[in-house]
């Protein structure tokens, strides 16, 4: 399941819960591969691991271009679930990294999840 919220150009949030396989950080490193392979300048600025509603999560800030040639940066947060990962993210241009990183924080601290 997903819900996306946009804020015009400025900011897109989303939220997606996907079963996984094997291990939270095999699974955060396959998804890295697959952007790497997908988005144009795509580099991880930041990962940390730490809590994100209680449950054990890793938190990448990553820049990359957009297919219209617009720098983005993304801040994702994967959640481990039992069984599923919740993936919450933010990608703004990069004019607007800051007022993303807002609306991320606020998801993150605002987020409840059941098992």
């Amino acid at each position: 399941s997903m819900v996306v919220l946009v804020d015009e150009d400025r900011t897109a949030l989303t939220v997606a819960r996907e079963p996984r396989d094997g291990t939270l950080a095999r699974y955060v490193d396959d998804a890295i591969s697959e952007l790497e392979g997908s988005m144009n300048g795509y580099r991880v600025v930041s990962r940390d691991e730490r809590a994100v509603a209680g449950h054990p999560a890793v938190v990448l800030v990553q820049a990359a271009v957009s297919p219209e040639g617009r720098a983005v940066k993304q801040l994702q947060a994967y959640l481990e679930i039992g069984g599923d990962v919740v993936v919450v993210t933010a990608t703004s241009p990069a004019e607007h990294a800051e007022e993303g990183r807002g609306h991320f924080d606020r998801a993150l601290a605002s987020l409840t999840l059941d098992q």
